[in-house]
């Protein structure tokens, strides 16, 4: 069995402490709040030193930035991955049902990291960067695909794609991050389930909302 080469050991190294990081974080962040937790804090829990995390994370706000990257990015690359002998409404429901359960489990952590992004043009252009425009780029490609092969009509797939994604995004906002109280989400929510919500979306974008 050949043995791993020098780089092949470092990039494990390197790959083993980010996880135990954003793991450490993830436990902090929920059992104690972003506020609170400090990164000595997360160090402490993680196994490593203090300055092992600035190694990979120029700041806390950026341990943040790769929590909700991890959360939504590579989900929404599984879910368009294989998409063969799905119809485009069952795509779409499922793709809409993740992100309200994204927004509801991520809801305090995002609203932290749009706060700090609006105060930060770093992190706001990483935000844009490592977030919002591969998940666009994804449904982009999808877009594309379904043009070829003459099911969607033809339009611009980088608008289309935005729209979507920019669905996606105010609901979350709306719903999960402006709506604190229980009754204020209720309002907005209705009485629709969030499956019975995702069909609506799936129903209006695909059908559109004229007679």
């Amino acid at each position: 069995m050949r043995s791993s080469s020098p780089e092949q050991s470092r990039r494990k190294r390197v790959a083993d402490a980010k996880t135990a990081i954003l793991q450490a974080a993830t436990r902090l962040f929920a059992e104690r709040g972003y506020d609170i937790t400090t990164t000595r804090m997360i160090a402490r829990e993680a196994g490593v030193a203090e300055g092992t995390i600035y190694l990979y994370f120029p700041s806390k706000r950026h341990i943040l930035l790769s929590l909700i990257r991890q959360a939504s990015v590579p989900v929404v690359t599984s879910q368009l991955a294989d998409t063969e002998g799905q119809s485009d409404e069952s795509v779409l429901r499922v793709l809409f049902t993740e992100r309200i359960r994204f927004g509801r489990e991520y809801a305090p952590l995002l609203k932290t990291l749009l706060s700090e992004a609006m105060h930060d043009a770093d992190l706001a252009q990483q935000l844009l960067q490592e977030v919002i425009q591969p998940l666009s780029a994804l449904v982009k490609e999808y877009i594309e695909k379904r043009i070829e092969e003459g099911v969607f009509r033809e339009a611009p797939a980088d608008i289309a794609a935005r729209v979507l994604v920019g669905m996606f995004w105010f609901t979350i906002v709306y719903d999960h991050l402006l709506a604190c109280d229980p009754a204020a989400k209720a309002e907005v929510l209705g009485s629709y389930t969030p499956e019975e919500y995702a069909q609506w979306f799936a129903n209006l974008v695909l059908g559109g909302i004229a007679r």
